[in-house]
């Protein structure tokens, strides 16, 4: 008798355990809010200036200035802002480096950020979070930022393709 209720025991655990798997670790579908890959041409290239406004449009304001990068290199960017200064797309020659979304995104789940912007956590990446930062290098794009968010809101989205704004 001791082993058949051994093996009930057994049977009730893992019935348990597929409930919860089922339940809990099925894939969520995360809406794509901005994907960062639709400025990557197919040979895994930036989008020129002049691919990215075919794209999305004329841009409400072209800046041009000076970067100085930690190596003491001077950089000439071109920034293009769409939305008033929600999205600034930088640019050094004409090679797409940085997006800047200074739009807030609701998130429910830490796991969802990087969905959220068509990205991916693969074998590679590398993803650092503290209580107000979100870093991911190698996730589809060089590096992925958020330096202002809190539990619920991330705050401001930077996505860099190149090497120029390293942090």
């Amino acid at each position: 008798m001791r082993p058949v209720k051994i093996f009930l025991l057994w049977l009730a655990i893992l019935s348990a355990c597929g409930v919860y798997a089922a339940t809990y670790l099925e894939k969520r579908e995360v809406e794509v809010v901005f994907d960062a890959l639709d400025f990557l041409n197919a040979a895994g290239e930036t989008l020129s200036e002049q691919e990215l406004i075919a794209k999305i449009g004329e841009p409400q304001e072209i800046v041009e200035w000076d970067f100085s990068g930690e190596n003491g290199g001077k950089y000439p960017i071109r920034t293009l802002s769409y939305e008033g200064v929600l999205y600034l797309y930088q640019y050094y020659q004409d090679s797409l480096q940085r997006i800047i979304i200074l739009e807030e995104f609701p998130y429910k789940y830490m796991s969802d950020i990087l969905p959220m912007f068509g990205l991916r956590r693969d074998s590679d990446t590398a993803v650092t979070v503290t209580e107000f930062n979100y870093l991911a290098l190698n996730c589809g794009v060089r590096e992925f930022r958020v330096p202002a968010m809190s539990k619920s809101v991330l705050k401001s989205i930077y996505i860099s393709y190149g090497s120029v704004f390293e942090w």
